[in-house]
């Protein structure tokens, strides 16, 4: 996946589906560009800005990982190496909740996950208890794995929904004697846990704090994110966490709410002590520390380093008001000239002056500040009204190079994690033999999503008619002449 400039807008583009030789880093890399060349761009690496991947070490490692190859192999030093946003988020959380009670809460999770995975008798009975509730069973969401933070909040959501769905079907079940010993025995170790008034407490907590961080992790699947709104994001969840330090949650008062003289929807819980809740309030703080601790850590150089910084002149939303005119000259110079040197190769190969993108850089910021639509709108779609209304006269060609080179940081290899879940639907079990270039072919259709009236299918016939192996004869009846 590529990320480019279309219209002078960022996309995510599909580029190719290639089989490495091996999967050590020199591999990888021979794929990728094989990728390329099949496309007559031999020359990517010098205009290539940055390349973001997970956090394995084959692909970000600083000796022999791919990012460390592919500089060394194009002598291009500017390249950025960015961890992927959203896999140091999902990271992130699971180090703040490593070693707390937390850590039961997920495992609740999982084996409420198992036991209806892969079981339709199960699933069966607990749609049948929940028509006799007058409820609706939603199908337990799997909350481990390689998986965002939204699914451990969709799994933590359900599981409040379906309590009483699953308590009921779960006390049946441990009374039933036609299933097995060892199983009935681990169900009621699961309804002992599900009945905790503690656990319960802290199921609704999750809930509250992955509700915060799952808002970052959507932004950071976005394919238009950009290092401005990702740092603009997180500090907006710091602040609504710190809320949480002295004030419940919705999700916990919620809950609180519905608990009645030990009862909860219709059943009794267990260990309702008064020392729950001062607990909870005590780790609330800690695990709330420990989250905001482990994001800050995670993204520590978005916040730090120079190059991301810069990137920050680049929303008009920061700017000085329109009459603090000397303030607003003065902006960002110094965060152009930051950028312009990282990337000096990439630029002047794009015939961009760093005199006249300064100069450039003053009137463009006097232009926006004196147009009263650009005020609310998204600074993407601002630099894109101006890129377009400038293509013939070239006001500012040079400073919107720089400003589009920023937009194209890849911060998120999200599209690439959708791009497997496609091929995970294509290749199934019943079409494994396909081979890489059909494989190509049936992901590229996929991913392109072309909506059919947009569908243009005559050159493809065309092709089709003119290039066959075949001779195609469709005027021609397979058997013959019919009477």
């Amino acid at each position: 996946m590529v990320k480019v400039l279309e219209n002078y807008y960022p996309k995510m583009k599909y580029l190719k589906l290639e089989q490495p030789e091996n999967t050590k880093a020199t591999g990888i890399l021979e794929a990728i560009n094989k990728a390329f060349t099949e496309f007559d761009l031999q020359d990517y690496k010098q205009k290539t800005v940055g390349f973001c991947s997970d956090g394995a070490s084959v692909m970000m490692g600083s000796r022999r990982g791919v990012i460390t190859l592919m500089k060394e192999e194009g002598n291009a030093d500017w390249i950025l190496s960015v961890w992927c946003l959203a896999h140091r988020l999902e990271l992130a959380v699971k180090d703040s909740f490593k070693g707390t009670y937390m850590d039961k809460v997920i495992e609740m999770l999982v084996s409420i996950y198992q036991f209806y995975k892969c079981s339709a008798k199960r699933n069966k009975e607990a749609n049948d208890i929940a028509d006799l509730l007058g409820e609706h069973f939603l199908k337990p969401e799997k909350a481990n794995g390689t998986r965002w933070v939204n699914h451990k909040l969709k799994a933590v959501t359900k599981l409040l929904k379906n309590w009483p769905i699953i308590v009921t079907q779960m006390e049946n079940y441990a009374e039933d004697n036609s299933n097995k010993a060892e199983d009935r025995a681990r169900v009621r170790g699961y309804l002992i846990m599900l009945k905790q008034h503690k656990m319960l407490r802290y199921i609704a907590f999750v809930k509250d704090v992955l509700n915060e961080v799952a808002k970052i992790s959507l932004l950071f699947q976005r394919e238009d994110i950009t290092v401005y709104s990702a740092v603009t994001k997180l500090q907006s969840a710091e602040g609504t966490l710190r809320q949480m330090f002295d004030n419940d949650g919705p999700a916990v008062t919620e809950l609180q709410h519905e608990i009645q003289d030990n009862q909860y929807r219709g059943h009794t819980l267990l260990n309702m002590l008064a020392e729950d809740c001062h607990s909870l309030i005590t780790d609330r703080q800690r695990i709330v520390q420990s989250v905001i601790d482990c994001i800050a850590a995670r993204f520590d150089n978005i916040v730090s380093e120079s190059i991301y910084l810069a990137c920050n002149a680049f929303d008009h939303k920061n700017w000085p008001l329109p009459n603090e005119r000397a303030a607003l000259l003065l902006y960002g110079v110094e965060d152009v000239r930051v950028v312009y040197r990282h990337f000096s190769t990439v630029l002047q190969n794009a015939d961009c002056d760093l005199v006249n993108a300064l100069s450039q850089w003053n009137d463009l910021k006097i232009h926006v500040a004196n147009t009263a639509r650009y005020a609310t709108m998204h600074p993407l779609l601002v630099w894109q009204m101006i890129s377009q209304e400038d293509s013939d006269k070239g006001d500012y060609k040079d400073i919107l190079k720089v400003i589009h080179l920023t937009s194209v940081y890849p911060l998120s290899n999200a599209s690439c994690e959708r791009a497997f879940s496609t091929m995970k639907r294509i290749k199934t079990d019943w079409r494994c033999n396909l081979n890489v270039d059909m494989m190509d072919i049936l992901m590229r259709i996929s991913v392109t999503n072309v909506k059919f009236n947009d569908f243009n299918p005559r050159p493809a016939v065309r092709r089709w008619w003119l290039s066959g192996q075949r001779q195609k004869r469709p005027n021609i009846l397979p058997y013959g002449h019919r009477n």
